[in-house]
């Protein structure tokens, strides 16, 4: 899948707390869904992105009184992520069940960390 982006990798300042950033991906069957950044993560000399889907038909601009709260499931997926030279970002699904489980688990460790403050 090729996000369709002109731009690199989100920058290490970049926030995305206030807007959340939206993006279109196709595969190859030339289906179109959007997706919410919501993590990054490196993890074995790869990165990950953490995406919150956004089904069809819902607006690709959530706004912050439709954003999902701690208590409710959100439907996030894991693409390994990489930049190439034009600066386009290629998301790839995770299609070995054992990295996504191990990828799935390092990033919610870290989110415990970060919850917690260690």
């Amino acid at each position: 899948m090729r996000a369709e982006e002109n731009e690199p990798i989100l920058p290490e300042d970049e926030t995305i707390d206030d807007q959340p950033h939206v993006f279109s991906v196709t595969d190859e069957e030339g289906n179109e869904s959007h997706f919410a950044f919501y993590d990054e993560v490196k993890w074995e000399g790869n990165t990950y992105w953490i995406c919150l889907h956004i089904p069809e038909g819902e607006d690709p601009e959530p706004s912050s009184s439709s954003q999902s709260g701690p208590e409710e499931e959100m439907d996030l997926y894991i693409f390994q992520a990489e930049e190439e030279e034009e600066g386009y970002v290629t998301l790839y699904d995770v299609e070995d069940q054992e990295e996504l489980r191990q990828v799935a688990d390092h990033w919610e460790s870290l989110v415990q960390q970060e919850e917690t403050g260690e």
